[in-house]
């Protein structure tokens, strides 16, 4: 079932356009949404902290993970 739903997924961003970038924003949010809970103080302070501490290859290999 894992497999069939994984295979899913993989086949729709292949055939939706700019399905990769819609992949690609959910991880940045997950790993932002992480970073938050990590973070202390005021709400506005650890959204930047968390922003600024999420990196590109972060992204990328939690997309490939996930996919």
């Amino acid at each position: 079932m894992v497999g069939a739903a994984k295979f899913f997924s993989v086949v729709v961003v292949l055939l939706v356009p700019g399905g990769l970038l819609v992949a690609m924003a959910f991880v940045l949010a997950r790993l932002v949404s992480h970073q938050m809970q990590l973070e202390q103080g005021p709400q506005r302070q650890r959204l930047a902290r968390a922003v600024a501490s999420v990196r590109w290859r972060d992204v990328v290999r939690e997309a490939r993970r996930s996919l």
